[in-house]
Order: C-alpha cells, then structure tokens, then sequence
C-alpha cells in the first residue's frame, strides 16, 4: 500500500457544483447519503452512481469500488479523500481532510478501513 496521496483524476465534462457519487444499492450508503441530507450541508449534490456512468464515461468502470467526488474543475477524488473533500466543501470542518492530506498513518488506516467497507458492503437483493 502506497503511503502518498492517491492523485485525482479528471472528467471532461465536470457538473456545475460538486458532486458526490454513491451507491444507491448499498443499504449502509444510502443511509450515510440519508445522513448527510439530514445535516442539511449545502455546497455539495448527492447523486447515486446508478446511471452516472453515462455522465462521466472515463469512470464507468470505478465508480462501484468507491464514492466519487466531481468537482467542478473537472477533479474527480475517490475514497475517504473524496468523504473529506466533500465535507469540507460543504462547510464542514478542515482538519479531517488536513490530517488525511498530511499525516501517512491517518491515510494508511482510514483508506485501509474504507476500502475492507466497500469490499464487504451489503447490496440490495432485487
């Protein structure tokens, strides 16, 4: 595992305000989308990924491995940096993305434990 920050990618065609893409057929992030709507944070839209495909092709093939942040210079984050991006965009505190961006450890835990979530997450049963 890389100890660096993961590097953003780009879309050609980036939304006017900052999205977040999530899995709307994963019961535990739809109820985390649900709680973000509840803190009524402005700044950032919450779209599910189911159908963003056709918006931001270059993504198609990631968008199920992780929530996605697209912003509008094209910057697309991935993963707990996308989280923290987006809730600092949306006017929450800095100092989680601050210590993520600068301490090692704190990105070797909080990816590691995001991504064993997202490996393992739950799907809704058609």
């Amino acid at each position: 595992m890389s100890l660096s920050l993961p590097s953003p990618g780009r879309v050609a065609h980036p939304p006017a305000m900052p999205e977040l893409l999530y899995d709307a057929e994963c019961p535990l992030c739809a109820y985390w989308a649900d709680w973000w709507r509840g803190r009524k944070r402005s700044g950032v839209v919450l779209k599910a990924l189911q159908g963003a495909g056709n918006a931001y092709p270059e993504l198609a093939g990631e968008l199920l491995r992780a929530i996605h942040l697209i912003e509008p210079d094209g910057r697309v984050s991935r993963g707990v940096a996308a989280l923290l991006r987006a809730w600092h965009l949306a006017g929450g505190a800095r100092w989680p993305l601050w210590l993520y961006e600068h301490c090692a450890l704190t990105r070797c835990v909080t990816e590691t434990g995001y991504r064993l979530m997202a490996r393992f997450r739950p799907r809704r049963r058609g």
